[in-house]
């Protein structure tokens, strides 16, 4: 991957496709495959987008794959990758674009398009995270407070062997460095301040209230995983469609035949994520398709 600083930060992104209408990829996050499965899926999505006629972004936030770590900064951690990719794609004449993603990369997406209107063409979106605060309670127990306790109690050498920063920095050998440098005291002093967005508790996605997604007037789709849990579950693709006043929510069996579900949770049953995820290409064309045509 090409490498680019924004924000005082090195971030790993490439390029694929040409001519079309641009996307820009968030991935997700970490998740019980790690940073190369989450990479490998926004891969695959890309590339067959790209087929498809569009200019794809593929890019790691900070703190995951290629991308440097950085542990500062007042925002949230969510609010920073939002800002970054804002940066990004003005550095890279980027703008508009579509910014799409699934699960954290929805989020960052979604953040995107309230702090930075003018940046986002339209929302084609898949997998939107609930709001629930016991999930929300959970991701920030994972991500932020665990490493904290963590840090405070064993250092930092802990911390990447007993957490999930271990998935993290898997792909960075400078980055386990920096991390390994950090002052614990610092350390775990921001991983408390980022908890505490995931654990607001505002609306139904973590740390934006109902007036602010009203505020996002983007054409937006929200598509629900085709597997449900309680992570992503389907009714937050309709919750969110009332909110959002250019928005609509496209259940799995409006946008596939009932065969692509089944081959969909057969290659999630068999941990074919890449396979999974690049299926949502289709119903992404069809919306900024649409999108295109004005309708």
């Amino acid at each position: 991957m090409l490498k680019i600083t924004v924000n005082g930060v090195s971030l790993a992104y490439e390029i694929v496709g040409g001519e079309g209408p641009s996307i820009a990829l968030t991935p997700a996050g970490p998740g019980p495959g790690g940073i190369a499965m989450v990479k490998e899926r926004n891969k695959l999505l890309g590339e067959k987008l790209s087929k498809l006629g569009f200019k794809i972004l593929i890019w790691d936030r900070r703190n995951s794959g290629e991308s440097d770590v950085s542990i500062e900064g007042e925002p949230s951690e969510w609010e920073l990758f939002a800002d970054d990719l804002h940066s990004l794609l003005n550095e890279l004449g980027m703008v508009p674009t579509y910014a799409s993603g699934g699960s954290g990369g929805y989020l960052v997406s979604l953040i995107l398009a309230h702090r930075h209107p003018e940046d986002v063409k339209g929302l084609p979106l898949r997998a939107p995270m609930t709001g629930d605060l016991e999930v929300w309670n959970r991701l920030a127990n994972n991500r932020y407070l665990q490493p904290a306790e963590e840090a405070e109690n064993n250092g930092m050498k802990a911390v990447i062997e007993n957490t999930i920063w271990e998935k993290v920095v898997e792909q960075n050998i400078a980055s386990h460095e920096k991390l390994l440098s950090l002052d614990p005291k610092e350390f775990t002093a921001v991983m408390k301040r980022w908890s505490e967005w995931n654990l607001s508790g505002k609306g139904h996605v973590g740390g934006l209230s109902d007036e602010e997604l009203r505020q996002i007037t983007t054409p937006a789709i929200f598509i629900p995983d085709a597997v449900q849990n309680d992570a992503h579950p389907r009714n937050t693709a309709e919750k969110l469609q009332k909110l959002l006043p250019h928005s609509e929510s496209a259940l799995s069996e409006d946008v596939f035949s009932s065969a692509e579900i089944d081959k969909m949770h057969q290659w999630w049953k068999d941990k074919e994520m890449a396979l999974y995820s690049a299926a949502y290409a289709a119903p992404i064309h069809d919306f900024i398709q649409r999108v295109e045509a004005g309708s």
